[in-house]
């Protein structure tokens, strides 16, 4: 809140660009490097799918009844 206040943007820009400054500045040690990789490297194999997989089924319009002709007579 405190980044949109002064400049307006919002904050996962703000976050990447803090990363991507620290990155070039070298101000993050290799061990949480090596961390931030093991994570990624999860979240893209044992999160992604499952989840794309559930969004799909709740977005899934359920099948109406065969007896339903969605008329009113």
């Amino acid at each position: 809140m405190l980044s949109h206040q002064y400049f307006d943007w919002p904050a996962p820009v703000v976050m990447l660009v803090l990363v991507v400054a620290a990155q070039f500045f070298a101000l993050v040690s290799p061990r949480w490097r090596g961390g931030a990789r093991f994570m990624y490297g999860f979240f893209s194999t044992a999160v992604t799918y499952p989840l794309m997989f559930a969004i799909s089924v709740a977005m899934t319009p359920a099948r109406s009844s065969p007896r339903s002709t969605g008329s009113i007579s």
